[in-house]
């Protein structure tokens, strides 16, 4: 059996066939209970499609929205997050802090300016400052600020994925 068309059954739904058409549709959806099943749903939808509620806009409803956007998002600042420039000052001021003591230990030569007296010197108060140092520098010491690393790594990804988040709360609601 051929069964009926989209295109065919709209027309029919919107009256755009000729009697002898039309005469032959009925028949068909007589015998057909499949066209008409679909004819229902077809104008259940233009029956739906009827109803819609629709609203009027002003031409220049998309500029107004344009500028409450524009507007909501001129007063949205960001909040500044202070943490990963701790971070990497707290990073910066360690490292300067062991160059410096390390440029302080050193002992200038008397008026020689000799690079090997100069390089000897260097490497044994390098070597004397450091070895000072062994104990900060244990297995444990190292474990327990890499642990405080990765904590605070941890840390502020919970803060940056917390920011984005109410980031895009906050564009949701304009």
């Amino acid at each position: 059996m051929i069964h009926l068309n989209d295109e065919l059954l709209n027309a029919y739904i919107d009256n755009e066939l000729d009697y002898s058409k039309i005469s032959e549709i009925n028949d068909h959806i007589k015998i057909c209970s499949e066209c008409l099943n679909k004819l229902k749903a077809m104008r259940g939808v233009e029956n739906q499609l009827k109803n819609l509620v629709t609203y009027n806009t002003t031409d220049n409803f998309t500029l107004s929205v344009m500028e409450k956007i524009n507007l909501s998002i001129a007063h949205f600042k960001p909040k500044k997050s202070y943490l990963f420039r701790f971070i990497f000052g707290f990073f910066v001021a360690i490292t300067l802090g062991i160059c410096v003591a390390a440029f302080a230990a050193i002992t200038p030569a008397a008026s020689s300016f000799d690079i090997n007296t100069i390089v000897e010197n260097v490497s044994s108060d390098a070597q004397s400052i450091f070895s000072s140092y062994k104990i900060l520098f244990s297995k444990q010491i190292v474990s327990i600020i890499g642990g405080v690393l990765i904590i605070s790594v941890f840390i502020s990804i919970y803060f940056f994925y917390e920011s984005h988040k109410n980031i895009k709360n906050r564009l949701n609601k304009l």
